[in-house]
């Protein structure tokens, strides 16, 4: 992988792991909003999207933002989690969607960015974007550009399942995969873990199966 460009920035809050809110064993109670409607060039189905992670990430409880950004160039993905306590003026769609499920969970939501550049080149320049791609472990099975989203995706996901659950993955029990991950510190290891094993679940849901 390219050395000047990572998978996730480490933009991720050190709290102590959170019990957000009571245990919501619903999947449908999550609450997601994303922007991905207003890019309907990258060729996402944004409700889709939006039921496959409540199938397959049901065990985070805070409210989900996730947002399409034309300006991240420097990473493929960023996760962070902020209170809604931090912001003079909320975000309009945070203010509008998502404060009253923050409330419900200590006043936390988690915001995933992915880089609009990144979809657009795994669209459209395949060749320049496999080449990006080519160590990652992804899986080979559908079309080259989904199993890219969802890799990316799934892996900053991933990062919010540990900021309230903790790591899912720990190198001692996945050694299989360190080679091919490198030597990344423990939150980024089970973050690729995850994208490794959970990506596919999704993308599978997402194509129909």
């Amino acid at each position: 992988m390219d050395d000047n460009i990572f998978l996730c920035g480490i933009r991720i809050y050190v709290f102590n792991i959170f019990t957000f809110g009571l245990k919501r064993n619903i999947c449908y109670l999550m609450k997601i909003v994303t922007n991905i409607s207003d890019y309907p060039e990258l060729k996402l189905d944004e409700k889709l999207v939006v039921k496959c992670i409540k199938n397959h990430f049901r065990n985070v409880n805070a409210p989900i933002y996730i947002y399409i950004d034309p300006k991240l160039k420097q990473a493929y993905g960023l996760h962070a989690c902020r209170s809604i306590k931090e912001y003079e003026t909320l975000p309009k769609i945070v203010k509008d969607e998502l404060v009253e499920s923050a409330k419900e969970n200590k006043n936390h939501w988690h915001k995933i960015s992915l880089s609009y550049q990144l979809l657009e080149r795994a669209l459209n320049k395949r060749r320049k974007s496999k080449g990006e791609t080519s160590d990652w472990l992804l899986c080979d099975d559908y079309d080259y550009y989904y199993a890219v989203v969802f890799y990316v995706l799934t892996h900053e996901l991933q990062h919010a399942y540990q900021v309230e659950r903790g790591n899912q993955y720990k190198k001692e029990n996945w050694k299989q995969y360190e080679d091919e991950i490198g030597d990344f510190v423990d939150l980024e290891f089970d973050a690729e873990v995850g994208a490794i094993r959970k990506g596919p679940r999704l993308l599978r849901s997402y194509c129909g199966e």
